[in-house]
């Protein structure tokens, strides 16, 4: 037997929601998207030293093109972006009217789910409050990015390798999780495991190390 996919209804708008633009399109006012995370770390520097900015809505995608593809996908996420841009224009342009109603019914109860809120400044001292100390990890932070591939493709889980090398320094991460390293040296990706203080997965731990963690 053959089987029969149905695909519940869709806009040309809502199959483009993941891609550059997509969502900052719905939005009436006035809006801007960015891709690329350091282009969109670039944008919220200035952003800070703007005060005449009069945008109501921000796109803000990690990944260039948006999030089609992405992460341990097959797909290369140009191609992914062309295809599902080819894909919409076989798309109705508006939803069935059951449909809008019984969207409108909920919309009480999606806003109250869907709150966010308001988003807190970082203080300057990110690393650490103590001066010394941050500047101490921020040197750490500096040899760690020294040996990462630098090349932010968010296997680890961390958005960049300046991220990751952070998370390492305040030892809230492994170097262990850079999957570029993992599979061009085994061995190496050991050897500076031990350098920032990582004991091999698995091991042990002697009371001499308790002593010391203690």
């Amino acid at each position: 037997k053959t089987a029969t996919l149905s695909f519940p209804t869709v806009t040309r708008k809502a199959s483009q929601w993941s891609m550059v633009k997509g969502q900052s399109n719905a939005h009436r006012g006035r809006s801007l998207s960015v891709d690329e995370v350091h282009n969109v770390i670039e944008f919220l520097d200035q952003m800070e030293q703007e005060n005449d900015n009069k945008l109501e809505f921000l796109e803000l995608d990690a990944c260039a093109e948006g999030c089609p593809g992405g992460i341990l996908t097959v797909r290369n996420r140009f191609l992914a972006s062309e295809r599902l841009r080819h894909w919409s224009q076989t798309l109705p342009k508006e939803l069935p009217p059951s449909l809008i109603k019984r969207i409108t019914d909920q919309n009480e109860a999606l806003a109250k789910n869907l709150y966010l809120d308001p988003p807190q400044p970082k203080g300057a001292m990110e690393l650490d409050q103590d001066i010394g100390k941050a500047l101490y990890k921020l040197e750490k932070v500096h040899q760690i990015l020294a040996v990462l591939p630098g090349i932010d493709c968010g296997l680890c889980g961390s958005p960049t390798c300046r991220a990751l090398a952070e998370d390492i320094a305040q030892k809230e991460a492994s170097i262990r999780q850079c999957v570029v390293l993992k599979l061009k040296d085994p061995k190496e990706l050991n050897a500076l495991a031990k350098i920032w203080g990582e004991r091999p997965t698995g091991a042990s731990v002697s009371k001499d190390d308790q002593g010391q963690d203690s």
